[in-house]
């Protein structure tokens, strides 16, 4: 029996779809009980009934997520650190440490991006030639924590081209990024580690 190849990669970017609404809909709703009276819990995804707390409308909170994306960005390490740093036993669990480390280092944008900005115009004069083989690069350090300041210094931009000297160009921040606090910073941590960006 055939199969039809678009109905496939329809079925998947379907249930891609309704997974990614589902997790929303749950960060929604834990961003939502920073302001509510609603309880939440944290608690390990294996061994506990899930089911038990939803019947009494706790919002369940799961350290690995978090942990599971940093891991896989290579990015929980400083975060196990930091937890360690302030009482967390080496021996505990990775999961809980990266997830705690992760929460202290730095808040959340309520924007969940920040534009780049240069402080001050750039000319640099070369010939066709090297345009053509021109590399533009730019680095920064991810998540940026906010609070963030208009002016405030967050990454480079390096142009090089042969023949010639790298020029680094310092990037500013355009505006200014409150932080959020409680379950809406947990909120907006979830969305950057799950799609890579804590706003819409």
């Amino acid at each position: 029996m055939r199969t039809d190849v678009s109905q496939t990669k329809d079925y998947r970017g379907n249930v891609h779809e309704l997974s990614r609404n589902i997790m929303t809909d749950w960060m929604q709703q834990l961003k939502a009980a920073t302001d509510t009276p609603v309880p939440s819990a944290y608690m390990m995804i294996s061994g506990n009934c899930v089911e038990i707390l939803r019947c009494f409308d706790i919002l369940p909170v799961f350290p690995e997520v978090n942990a599971l994306q940093l891991a896989i960005r290579k990015k929980s390490l400083p975060y196990i650190i930091k937890s360690e740093e302030v009482g967390y036993a080496s021996d505990s669990c990775a999961y809980v440490k990266a997830d705690v480390g992760f929460t202290m280092c730095g808040g959340v944008g309520e924007g969940g991006t920040v534009p780049l900005v240069v402080s001050q115009d750039v000319k640099i004069t070369m010939s066709r030639a090297a345009r053509n083989r021109m590399k533009v690069t730019l680095a920064y350090d991810e998540p940026i924590p906010a609070p963030i300041h208009a002016g405030q210094p967050i990454a480079t931009v390096t142009i090089s081209a042969p023949n010639r000297e790298d020029v680094v160009i310092p990037l500013v921040a355009g505006k200014d990024v409150a932080e959020i606090s409680g379950f809406g910073r947990l909120s907006a941590a979830f969305q950057y580690l799950l799609f890579g960006s804590s706003g819409e």
